[in-house]
């Protein structure tokens, strides 16, 4: 339905490669026998609807901060790797998906219960929609995708600037020409920071 309105309107859609719970991110190594980032690549890891659509930017997320709050907590991800929680590709026909990642905040290891965990210094701030407190905290590839939007913005409004009225391919094009890779450990093969970080992180500046 994305690619089908996409081309339809020429319009570009920013979706999400949808999250992995804590608990499940747990599971998930005690089942695959596999630690970090490795269980991201399982099955159950990939990424939800409507995640696979070609035409749309499909965002992961990558950890912002390794400021731990709390000295119990240890950190799983290092400062722009892929967030304890995000989901990998790739999408139909071996795509790149998610095509670019942002920061959407990570999960730490409680060193006492060997349990994953959120954490106040590895959280995504942002204004609240209450009166009080005037600020709240979450995580998740919804937080990043925003972000993803904001780049784009800022490419339409310099071609705009230039006269120019670029398709959503063009502008999608024009993100992905932006993207800086991410940090990914060095025991992944090309396929699998495809998988984890596509692209990488766009600079709409």
């Amino acid at each position: 339905t994305l690619d089908q309105l996409s081309r339809q309107h020429d319009v570009v859609f920013v979706g999400i490669t949808g999250n992995i719970a804590a608990q499940e991110a747990e599971a998930l190594q005690d089942e695959s026998q596999t630690s970090y980032p490795q269980y991201l690549l399982t099955p159950f890891a990939k990424l939800l609807d409507p995640g696979p659509s070609a035409l749309a930017v499909t965002c992961g997320s990558i950890a912002h901060s390794t400021h731990v709050v709390g000295a119990a907590h240890g950190l799983i991800a290092d400062l722009n790797q892929p967030s304890p929680f995000t989901r990998s590709g790739p999408g139909f026909g071996d795509s790149t998906k998610p095509d670019v990642v942002e920061y959407g905040g990570s999960l730490v290891r409680d060193l006492e219960t060997d349990r994953i965990v959120r954490n106040m210094g590895t959280d995504v701030v942002m204004a609240s929609n209450a009166v009080t407190p005037a600020l709240q905290r979450n995580i998740g590839t919804s937080f990043a995708a925003p972000r993803v939007a904001n780049h784009l913005a800022k490419i339409l409004r310099d071609a705009k600037a230039l006269a120019l009225a670029p398709s959503a391919a063009l502008l999608r094009a024009f993100l992905a020409a932006s993207c800086r890779p991410p940090d990914l450990p060095l025991t992944l093969n090309k396929d699998d920071k495809l998988a984890l970080a596509g692209h990488g992180r766009p600079d709409g500046n």
